[in-house]
Order: C-alpha cells, then sequence, then structure tokens
C-alpha cells in the first residue's frame, strides 16, 4: 500500500510527475496495441494490424519524448485522437458489441484530467468538451452506420475482446479516478496549510510569533470593559541600530526572537504580548501595579543576563521600559501614550530601566 501511495504521489508531483504520467499513459497504450495487434492477426483484420503498428510507433516516440507532453497541449489531442480513430475503426470493422467504444469514453474523463493540469491550455473544460462533443458524435454516427454490416467471429474470440477491452478500461478508469482523488486531497491539503498560515499572520508576527500590532487591538477592547486591574508596559531594546549595522540584520533578528521568548515565557497566561513595531513590544498584563512592575523587572534582569551568541561573537543586549497603571487611564490607547513618553525618557535617562513615574 506505502509503494501504491508514493507512486501515486510521485504523479502528483509537478515536472518530473507530469512527465511520468504522460509516459506512462503511452506505456499501457503501446502494451494495448501490442496485444491487438496479436488479436488482429489472429482474427484476420490486416487493416487493424496496420493502424496498430503505427499506433505502437506512436506510443514509443511518445515514451521517448514524453517531456514534450508537458509543454505543449498538441499531445493531447494526438492521444485523443488515436484512440477515438481506433475506436471508429474497430466499429466499421467489428461492432459495438465488441467494447472498443469503451475506449472513447475513456478517454473522456482522462483528457479533462490531463488538460486541467496542463499549464499550457486556457479554457481547459471547453477545449475537452469540444473533443468530447466530435467523439461522440462520430462514436454514435459510425456505430449506427455500420452497425450489423461487420463480419461474425467466434463467440469465445467475441467474449475474450469484450472483456480484455471492458478490463482494460475500467482499471485505467479507476487508476486515473485514484490519482485525481489524492490530487484534490492535496490541494485541499495545501489550501488549509495556506489558510493556517494566512490566519496565522493575521493575529502574528511572523518573525517573533508575538501578536501583531493590527490584532492586538481587537484585545484592548476586553481589558477595558474588565474591572480587573492591569498594566501597559512599552519595551524598546537599547541600542538595536547598533547591533544591526555591527553585526547585521541577520543577528538582529536572532535578538529579537530571543527577547521575544523570554518576555513571552515570563508573561505566560498573565497577558498578552505584542510587537508594537520594529524593536518596540507592548506588555499588557493582568495584575496590581506592583506585581506587574515585579514581573516587568524581572523580564529586564533576565535580558541584561541573557548571553546571545552569533557565530563566534557574544552579544550582551539590555532593554528600556515604559509602564503605565490602570488606574492613570481606563483607555489603553491613553496608557500606551503614557507607557511610551516614560520609555523615551528611560532612553534618555542611561536606558535599561523601567519608568513608571
Amino acid at each position: 500500500m506505502n509503494k501504491i501511495k508514493q507512486l501515486v504521489f510521485r504523479f502528483l508531483e509537478k515536472g518530473e510527475g507530469q512527465t511520468l504520467k504522460y509516459r506512462s499513459i503511452y506505456v499501457v497504450c503501446t502494451l494495448i496495441h501490442g496485444f491487438l495487434i496479436f488479436l488482429f492477426s489472429h482474427i484476420g483484420i490486416p487493416e487493424m494490424v496496420t493502424f496498430n503498428i503505427f499506433s505502437v510507433i506512436f506510443y514509443v516516440v511518445g515514451i521517448i519524448t514524453a517531456k514534450t507532453a508537458t509543454r505543449t497541449p498538441v499531445w493531447i489531442v494526438l492521444i485523443y485522437s488515436e484512440i477515438v480513430a481506433h475506436a471508429i475503426l474497430c466499429n466499421i470493422y467489428l461492432d459495438w458489441s465488441y467494447g472498443f467504444a469503451l475506449y472513447s469514453l475513456m478517454v473522456i474523463p482522462i483528457s479533462y484530467y490531463l488538460a486541467h493540469s496542463h499549464p499550457k491550455i486556457r479554457n481547459s473544460t471547453r477545449f475537452c468538451t469540444i473533443l468530447a462533443a466530435i467523439n461522440i458524435s462520430v462514436m454514435t454516427v459510425t456505430g449506427f452506420l455500420f452497425s450489423g454490416n461487420t463480419a461474425e467471429y467466434d463467440a469465445s474470440i467475441s467474449s475474450l475482446i469484450s472483456s480484455f477491452n471492458f478490463i482494460v478500461s475500467a482499471i485505467v478508469i479507476t487508476i486515473f479516478s485514484v490519482i485525481y482523488v489524492y490530487e484534490i486531497k492535496e490541494t485541499m491539503g495545501d489550501l488549509s496549510s495556506k489558510n493556517d498560515e494566512l490566519n496565522f499572520l493575521a493575529v502574528y508576527d511572523p518573525l517573533t510569533k508575538l501578536r501583531n500590532r493590527h490584532h492586538i487591538t481587537e484585545v484592548f477592547a476586553e481589558y477595558e470593559k474588565n474591572t480587573k486591574p492591569f498594566c501597559v508596559i512599552l519595551g524598546d531594546i537599547d541600542d538595536f541600530k547598533r547591533i544591526n549595522d555591527t553585526y547585521s540584520h541577520d543577528c538582529g533578528d536572532k535578538v529579537l526572537v530571543t527577547i521575544s521568548e523570554i518576555i513571552r515565557k515570563n508573561v505566560s497566561d498573565k497577558g498578552v504580548v505584542c510587537r508594537w513595531g520594529g524593536e518596540e513590544i507592548l506588555l499588557v498584563v493582568s495584575g496590581k501595579n506592583e506585581e506587574c512592575f515585579d514581573l516587568a523587572e524581572r523580564i529586564r534582569l533576565e535580558i541584561q543576563n541573557q548571553q546571545m551568541s552569533f557565530g563566534i561573537k557574544q552579544i550582551n543586549v539590555t532593554m528600556t521600559f515604559g509602564f503605565a497603571d490602570y488606574s492613570e487611564a481606563m483607555n489603553i490607547e491613553k496608557l500606551i501614550s503614557i507607557a511610551d513618553k516614560r520609555l523615551y525618557e528611560g532612553k534618555r535617562n542611561g536606558k535599561n530601566q523601567i519608568v513608571c513615574k
């Protein structure tokens, strides 16, 4: 079962997977026509022997040049035409009852599948519908015109041919149905993954994995409605531009990620943490003034004592915080403004500190 799944997923791969699809079709068609050469020779229809010899040559060329089929839709039309032409001739030389018309029906869903997955076919549905309409019309006309005009063969031969055609058609349609289902599942999985990614980006900053500024505004309303005490803490990494200029932006990103992890770990379920902008991080923490201040101080000290490695270099970073208590303003936007002023006061007065008044 695992080997079958691996083969199916190889079919679903772009590039080589597409080539494998076409090459597999050519191989199967070559084998079928090879058997039919023997069959028509046995029952004595030289015209069909000749046609099948040319069909085998056509599909062998297809096997050799399979990559071409992934670049041009001409091969889809050629395969379709060959199969339908063969079914029409079988209608003429044999009869509907021998089951060759099944191949013309089999090729309809396969052509829709191949055309839909082909990068250069626009309006693939219309393209395949036109082919199907021509196919069904010609098959129907030839079926009625030549019905009863064909030679009769031994019942065992007739049964063998019709059984063979039914089994081959059923197997091919089943295989492509399985591939189609797997492809739909893979596409749905990709869409689900993309939706999860978009949902994540709508809420979180992709670098730090903290809440983003857009989403955090939705959280503010919950805190403002709540009567429980809370504090707003706005932090800014000290000399962050110097870190970027000295060690590179990759180093700056690593510093941001490390500090974000420290803050997130300390805040945990006590509040929310947001990347407010650039190297600024906003904390909205539930609790009274003293416990929120202690939390901020614990974060500040842990950042100060954290040695960060970048290549062979050891980097020490500090962070300055502005602190505002809910009692100063029940509106979070105003609290952020207060915290922001205190943050820059801390920057002017030496950095690596928490300013609360």
